[in-house]
C-alpha cells in the first residue's frame, strides 16, 4: 500500500518504468560513486584555491534561494516519503545509497526520512540566517543535534542490520 501511495504522488520525472533495469544499472556501476565524489572533492578545493586571493562573489541572493528552495525540497521530501532522492550533496551518502541499492538494504527507507527531517530543518536555519534574521541559539543547537542523532540513529541501524545478516542469517 506505501509503494501505491508513493506511486500516487511520485511526479512524472520520479516515475521509474524499468525498476529491474535501473537496479541493473546501479548494481554493475555503483562504484562509479566513488570516483564521482573523488572528483567532487579537487574540485571544490582547486575552487578554493583559486578563490583564496579574490575578491568574494556577492552571493546573499542566491544563498537565500539556494536554502530555501532546499528546505523545501527537503519538507517536501519528509512529507511525501520520496523513494527517488535526488543524490547531490554529501559525497558519503552519495556513496552509501548507490551501494546500499546494489544490496537492496532495508533500512534505506529509515535513512531517506532521517536525511529529509534534518535537511528540511537545515536549510530552513540557513535561509533564515542568509535573509539577516536573528535566530536564536536554541534554534542552531536543535539543528546540529538532529543531524547528531540522525548520525547515532543511522550507526545504530546499520549495526542492527549487520547483526542481522552476520548473526542471524537474514539476508
Amino acid at each position: 500500500m506505501i509503494f501505491e501511495m508513493r506511486e500516487a504522488f511520485a511526479l512524472p520525472f520520479e516515475r521509474v518504468h524499468d525498476k529491474v533495469g535501473w537496479t541493473s544499472l546501479f548494481q554493475r556501476y555503483w562504484y562509479h560513486s566513488i570516483t564521482v565524489s573523488l572528483l567532487y572533492y579537487v574540485f571544490v578545493r582547486l575552487l578554493q584555491r583559486l578563490m583564496r586571493d579574490r575578491q568574494p562573489f556577492q552571493l546573499r541572493v542566491p544563498l537565500i534561494v539556494w536554502n530555501f528552495v532546499l528546505a523545501i525540497f527537503s519538507f517536501a521530501g519528509l512529507v511525501r516519503f520520496s523513494e527517488f532522492l535526488h543524490y547531490y550533496h554529501h559525497a558519503a551518502v552519495f556513496v552509501y545509497t548507490i551501494h546500499s541499492g546494489t544490496e537492496h538494504t532495508a533500512p534505506g527507507q529509515a535513512f531517506i526520512s532521517m536525511n529529509f527531517l534534518a535537511h528540511s530543518a537545515m536549510y530552513s536555519y540557513y535561509t533564515a540566517k542568509s535573509c539577516g534574521i536573528k535566530v536564536p541559539r536554541i534554534i542552531a543547537m536543535a539543528v546540529t543535534s538532529i543531524q547528531t542523532a540522525q548520525m547515532f540513529l543511522g550507526v545504530a541501524v546499520s549495526t542492527l542490520v549487520l547483526k542481522l545478516k552476520l548473526l542471524d542469517g537474514y539476508r
